[in-house]
């Protein structure tokens, strides 16, 4: 859990903060184009093969990796704190994504690894809990450098709710010194998220030894670098992988035209910002709870519920930014509270769908995997489904920075709607769907038969 909350804090920092903070400076499609920072996430299967099966004995074939990589990414995090101005005001959005994307790769080796020791720990019975698990600790340290970060990081809510806890009103009022700053920026928070790092490393490798209690593989039974590449490549080849992919690939190919409403909240309407990070903290709890209460059925049948989830989806997109965001003037103009009331719901209905559908997602990869090799399998897989986002987050920017907000989405909506019908037999398909079907176990197992032959 604790290794889940730091890798989430700085993903929620980067891809979510970020990009509110430089507005300012970029446009949307500069957005998108640091977005590609996290491209290490999505060609995770590449490295996979290679944390999986070389590491050094007496430190544990997960903590090989984590170790290292973890006090790197701390590292550079100091590094970029102390440099964040000169770096953001001198270079172009090339070199910002270029620097952050070295911190995804640190995150993305991590990323396996964790996900390897959970698979190869957790009980046959218990698979359900190990999305969860992952699931609550992405989110809590989202939630800390995003939710958090934004409120700490505004001065209105400093001024409101933190500062007079300790400081008389008065001087708030009257002083335009300190108090007109915010008590957290973004160089100060990558230095603690660099100390957190570093602390969570030496906690790991002080408190935290590797033992398989389920598999018990020698040196001789694993699979080496060769083969490992060798199974990866089968598996892509495997129909149903490549009808998993279509899927993905599929629906996500006009949902990202809303995804820049928050920016375009934030930075264009200037609303509240401490504000803002107040209504999704509300949120927060709700989303914890959908978390562990959807596991369960997520397991059983992820692409059904996904399905369903995805229709909704539309729905919440098309009343969020056609109809409330569409009309900001009118309705703060009426009532500013009912604004209020209505970014609070689609705080909470977007998180307790967006919280759904990962929970599915994960879930359908531990159900395909092979204990082994869980690190290769679950990567291979999730950087599938991270893959298909990238082009469709790319040109839905383009086009939102050349017609606006509203009608991209509209349109992207109605597109989305006649996708999701037409891959209804895909779905089903999927659905019904075993683990052998994906050939995980059983290419698993031929390879290192032939190997061992």
């Amino acid at each position: 859990m604790i290794l889940y909350i730091v890798q989430g804090i700085p993903m929620g920092f980067l891809l979510g903060t970020m990009p509110i903070m430089l507005k300012k400076y970029y446009s949307y499609t500069d957005i998108s184009i640091l977005s590609l920072c996290s491209f290490p996430y999505n060609v995770k299967f590449l490295i996979a093969p290679i944390v999986d099966t070389v590491y050094c004995k007496w430190l544990g074939r997960r903590r090989s990796w984590i170790i290292p990589v973890q006090l790197l990414a701390g590292g550079i995090m100091f590094l970029v704190a102390m440099n964040l101005n000169t770096l953001i005001e001198n270079f172009s959005v090339y070199t910002v994504t270029f620097v952050f994307g070295v911190i995804f790769m640190c995150l993305a080796i991590q990323d396996i690894a964790v996900d390897g020791w959970s698979v190869t720990i957790v009980k046959e019975e218990s698979l359900n809990y190990a999305s969860t698990t992952q699931n609550i600790g992405l989110s809590l340290g989202c939630f800390i450098s995003t939710t958090v970060y934004l409120a700490f990081n505004s001065v209105s809510f400093c001024n409101s709710f933190v500062r007079p806890l300790y400081i008389d009103s008065r001087f708030l009022n009257n002083d335009k010194g300190i108090y007109s700053k915010p008590i957290v920026n973004e160089a100060n928070f990558m230095i603690g998220w660099g100390i957190l790092t570093i602390l969570a490393c030496l906690y790991t490798l002080a408190f935290h030894s590797e033992k398989d209690d389920r598999v018990q593989s020698t040196e001789e039974e694993q699979l080496g670098v060769y083969d490992t590449f060798k199974f990866a490549i089968k598996l892509l080849m495997n129909k149903y992988v490549l009808y998993l992919v279509s899927f993905w690939t599929l629906e996500k190919l006009f949902s990202y035209f809303s995804a820049p409403s928050n920016l375009y909240l934030l930075d264009e309407k200037k609303y509240d910002q401490g504000k803002y990070s107040f209504m999704g903290g509300l949120t927060f709890p709700v989303e914890l709870l959908t978390t562990i209460l959807i596991s369960k059925y997520a397991y059983e049948n992820p692409f059904k519920l996904k399905y369903s989830i995805l229709f909704m989806g539309i729905l919440v997109d098309l009343l969020w930014v056609n109809v409330c965001l569409s009309n900001y003037d009118s309705i703060i103009a009426y009532n500013p509270r009912l604004f209020d009331f209505l970014l609070f719901m689609s705080f909470l209905v977007s998180s307790i769908l967006g919280t759904a559908a990962f929970n599915c997602d994960v879930a359908s990869f531990n159900k395909m995997c092979n204990k082994d090799n869980g690190g290769t399998h679950i990567t291979v897989f999730a950087s599938l489904s991270n893959l298909s986002s990238v082009v469709p987050r790319l040109y839905s920017y383009k086009v939102v920075d050349k017609f606006g907000l509203f009608i991209p989405t509209l349109l992207g909506s109605f597109g989305t709607l006649v996708v999701l019908i037409l891959i209804k037999p895909l779905v089903n398909t999927l659905s019904q769907a075993k683990r052998e079907d994906f050939d995980v176990d059983k290419g698993y197992q031929s390879l290192k038969a032939d190997k061992n032959d």
